[in-house]
């Protein structure tokens, strides 16, 4: 296949967002995920927290031509989680995928 290479990715990363995330410290934010993924010679990298997309506006303008950063969200299900990724150009039908009326979350504990 002509244009046709391999590309070192890695398509699920978290960030410090999201519920249930530490804010403290121990998950990064998405400069120091995208600044580690450089640093490692990584070319795609998913940004994908649990339950929210507050944060893909800003992981995608780090982006450049040495790594394409998509964003997405991990949605937590009843049987487990689901990553989905979206065109870095159409953040806007992501965030609006990810509204927690749209995701229909529940607080765990709050029945």
């Amino acid at each position: 296949m002509a244009g046709s290479r391999f590309v070192t990715a890695d398509l699920h990363v978290h960030t410090r967002l999201g519920p249930g995330e530490s804010t403290k410290g121990t998950k990064p934010t998405p400069a120091a995920v995208v600044a580690a993924a450089r640093a490692a010679g990584v070319e795609v990298v998913g940004i994908a927290d649990h339950n929210t997309a507050a944060n893909v506006d800003e992981a995608v303008a780090l982006g450049g031509p040495d790594i394409l950063v998509m964003p997405g969200v991990e949605v937590s299900t009843s049987d487990g989680h689901v990553v989905g990724l979206f065109d870095p150009a159409r953040t806007g039908e992501l965030k609006s995928f990810a509204e927690a009326s749209n995701l229909k979350l529940k607080v765990v504990g709050a029945d």
